[in-house]
């Protein structure tokens, strides 16, 4: 089978791992590009002539087409699945509460992660009351997603679909560099669904084993 395209960004990364989960779940052949660099590859005048605001990952298609925004990507792979994939729901009630989740994971959730681990790992500033402040809000959306997952093996119905990829990829630093066993033990229900969806092959086959936090990531020389 030939690729259905080519996703352009860092590979190992959350964002990437999206539309890569996305591809092994419905075994459509995905190219990627293992050697691209970040901040180097998305500067060039070539890359931003195509994506002007020089974001990763893009999706170019065999066909021509091309696609931004990780989830969008994924979304897009999913649909290209056909009526055999589940992914996007089975009913409009299902695909609505599906799109909810990740917007809520996208809009919400990640800016509240990013503020939360950015100046710890170097990447921004570190500014007290504004760390505080995201650290709050990111507790806040776990608490959120923990209670909405009481009796939940999946967010939205009875199987695996697109919002599990995409909320299990947004949580996924959360659990790697900041919840630590403590933490995890005031959200059991958030714990049982992550370390369940990422127990699922599709998610093995690109994440490996994932190594739940130890000691909570701290504050890099600044």
């Amino acid at each position: 089978m030939a690729p259905l395209g080519t996703l352009i960004g860092p590979m190992p990364n959350p964002r990437n791992f999206k539309a890569r989960i996305v591809a092994v779940i419905t075994g459509l052949e995905l190219g990627t590009t293992p050697d691209f660099q970040m901040g180097v590859d998305n500067k060039t005048p070539e890359y931003l002539a195509k994506y002007p605001a020089g974001k990763v990952p893009v999706f170019e298609g065999a066909d021509g087409f091309s696609v931004s925004d990780s989830s969008a990507i994924a979304y897009y792979i999913a649909a290209k699945a056909g009526s055999e994939s589940t992914l996007l729901g089975q009913t409009a009630e299902e695909t609505a509460e599906i799109l909810q989740f990740i917007l809520f994971a996208e809009a919400d959730f990640v800016p509240a992660l990013i503020g939360t681990l950015a100046p710890l790992m170097g990447h921004a500033k570190f500014f007290k009351p504004a760390h505080q402040q995201a650290e709050e809000q990111f507790f806040r959306f776990i608490d959120v997603l923990n209670t909405q997952l009481i009796n939940r093996t999946f967010v939205v119905g009875e199987r695996l679909t697109i919002a599990d990829v995409v909320v299990a990829c947004d949580l996924l630093y959360s659990f790697q560099m900041y919840l630590t066993s403590e933490d995890r033990d005031k959200y059991p229900d958030l714990t049982r669904y992550f370390t369940t969806i990422t127990a699922e092959p599709a998610f093995k086959a690109v994440l490996g084993d994932v190594v739940l936090c130890d000691k909570r990531i701290e504050l890099a020389a600044q």
